[in-house]
């Protein structure tokens, strides 16, 4: 199986730490490493990026800059109850529950199911880009058309392939030693690069 880790860094410090760690990660399993520097409305908008990546490779592991993969020891591809074609997690956050699914980690399979969600994603742009209705855009477009995307859409409990952190509410994190990936996705910019780089003690080799 051909897999690739596709990431966009933007202009993020923290992928100083997360990009050399999840190369390594890349290496040890045979996989391809695709990283871009795009501007946030670019990320967005990234639905044809993956699928040119789905014309070549078996699947596509889409991960956000802030995304530290924390055990190398599991392939992406043997992940329990991944989907046949598309996978994400559950948000994870108590604070935040009315947001279903957290959108920094998603497994893409080449198949008809995969592209025909991107094609949907990339074609409702003028509906998610209304952020009143949908805050967190595509994510949160994705949440509100989740059960119209059932055949090829599966939800994963927080910590399957995305476990995240926060500090809001008091802080808190679904992470736990043996995870797949910490991404502290809501501490505050300024914190997240100090935070990773804590994390990398606790990698799993």
């Amino acid at each position: 199986m051909s897999v690739v880790v596709f990431v966009n860094v933007g202009d993020t410090p923290w992928a100083r730490v997360t990009v050399p760690a999840n190369a390594e990660y890349c290496l040890r399993h045979g996989y391809s490493l695709d990283v871009r520097r795009m501007t946030y409305d670019q990320a967005l908008a990234s639905q044809d990026v993956i699928l040119d990546l789905l014309a070549t490779f078996d699947l596509v592991w889409a991960i956000d800059a802030d995304c530290l993969i924390t055990n190398h020891r599991n392939r992406i591809e043997d992940v329990p109850g991944l989907g046949d074609d598309c996978t994400v997690c559950e948000e994870g956050m108590p604070w935040l529950s009315w947001q279903r699914l957290n959108c920094g980690s998603m497994v893409w399979r080449a198949t008809n199911g995969s592209r025909r969600l991107l094609r949907t994603m990339r074609d409702a742009r003028h509906e998610w880009l209304d952020r009143a209705r949908f805050p967190y855009w595509t994510q949160s477009w994705l949440a509100e058309h989740a059960q119209r995307f059932a055949d090829c859409l599966t939800i994963l409990p927080p910590r399957a392939i995305n476990s995240v952190s926060w500090t809001q509410h008091g802080g808190g994190t679904t992470w736990q030693p043996g995870d797949l990936v910490f991404h502290p996705c809501c501490h505050p910019p300024e914190d997240r690069e100090a935070v990773l780089s804590a994390k990398l003690q606790e990698v799993v080799l």
